[in-house]
């Protein structure tokens, strides 16, 4: 199912060309300032410019980026700093990022902010 639901994605965006090239547009807009998610926006736009065979190769890898690139430009636009830059770094930082719970090397995020915001008193 993940997999059929992930090939819809992908041929939402190709049928709907105006629409994904607004949608990039925006989020290179708000990512304008954060190299890491300039970074992943041009990998992206690189893999969607793949034939289509290639994409439905990777369509998984593929909408799993779209997905976290939205989610770091929708944080970086309108969440805290400590909270925008956690997640770029955990999920967008490097390649193994994000991708084991708990793996994550904290010293460059503020972690008492980021838990007193998530339990508050």
């Amino acid at each position: 199912m993940g997999n059929a639901l992930c090939l819809q994605a992908l041929h939402a965006l190709d049928r709907q060309r105006p629409v994904t090239k607004l949608l990039f547009e925006a989020l290179e807009s708000i990512a304008r300032s954060d190299a890491r998610i300039l970074a992943h926006l041009h990998a992206l736009r690189a893999m969607l410019a793949q034939p289509p065979a290639e994409q439905q190769a990777m369509a998984r890898m593929l909408v799993q980026r779209l997905v976290l690139t939205v989610q770091a430009c929708l944080l970086h636009r309108d969440a805290p700093p400590a909270v925008s830059q956690a997640f770029i770094t955990t999920r967008l930082g490097h390649a193994g990022a994000g991708r084991v719970l708990g793996a994550l090397d904290t010293r460059q995020m503020n972690v008492d902010l980021l838990l007193k915001r998530a339990l508050p008193e």
